[in-house]
């Protein structure tokens, strides 16, 4: 068997909740194997409110598997609004790919390198054709990261924040009263994170610091241009006053 090439991405958008978890039209699996892997993706779901989808096609008929990708994402929203915490797993039987797309909520905690490593793990199994194997492994893998953190999301003010909040999924009001629309604008050879990714929020806490990753350009643009707009972030840091973007509604 060839080796399954891997294209990876992240996904920019929170992908829809959607009560099929599991969309076997390249007939990868078993009802029984569909079964199992519809309870491991549930258990994420219930457990941490992370959703998953995992689809398998026959071909990407002609598509790249990022623009296939974007057409799933028109189509099944994965993850809760603002927080963008779903994941989408892609197999394609011709093209023998493999695509995991994280969320911008979740890539703080599984980054392009720890996804390219679930992915050669799952590839272990898939050379052997045990594609169930291969995707358990990976929900497995998964769920070891996102286990280690809160996904409870506290609405709040800036503030009203205090150092009890670090680790804890803040959503807040962010007006952009001066109407900067000015940021670190990233490109597709900069790092995935980066120090100069962010941007200053007053408050009577003092100033905090908003970091987001290089794919959050559209959110961030977005959110800078409207006078009020619902910020969903991690307080990872008090000392720091540092908070990690992950979506905005």
């Amino acid at each position: 068997m060839k080796k399954i090439l891997l294209v990876l991405s992240v996904a920019l958008w929170s992908i829809a909740a959607n009560s099929q978890v599991v969309i076997d039209k390249g007939q990868f699996f078993s009802d029984a194997e569909i079964t199992l892997l519809k309870a491991d993706a549930q258990n994420l779901k219930d457990k941490y409110t992370i959703e998953t989808l995992i689809f398998t096609t026959m071909d990407l008929g002609g598509k790249t598997p990022f623009d296939y990708v974007q057409d799933l994402g028109r189509n099944y929203k994965v993850g809760e609004k603002g927080v963008n915490n779903g994941i989408i797993i892609l197999l394609s039987k011709k093209e023998r790919k493999l695509q995991i797309l994280n969320g911008c909520g979740i890539e703080w905690l599984i980054s392009d390198v720890q996804t390219q490593e679930i992915v050669n793990q799952m590839i272990e199994f898939f050379k052997k054709q045990n594609y169930f194997g291969g995707l358990q492994e990976g929900l497995t893998l998964i769920e070891k990261r996102v286990s280690s953190v809160s996904w409870e999301v506290e609405p709040t003010s800036l503030d009203e924040l205090t150092k009890n909040d670090v680790g804890k999924i803040i959503n807040f009001t962010y007006s952009n009263k001066t109407g900067d629309e000015k940021f670190t604008s990233a490109t597709d050879t900069d790092p995935q994170f980066s120090n100069d990714f962010h941007v200053m929020l007053p408050s009577k806490n003092g100033e905090f610091m908003l970091f987001y990753s290089k794919h959050m350009n559209e959110i961030v643009s977005a959110a800078l241009k409207m006078k009020s707009h619902q910020v969903y972030a991690r307080l990872v840091s008090w000392d720091d006053k540092r908070l990690e973007l992950m979506g905005t509604n």
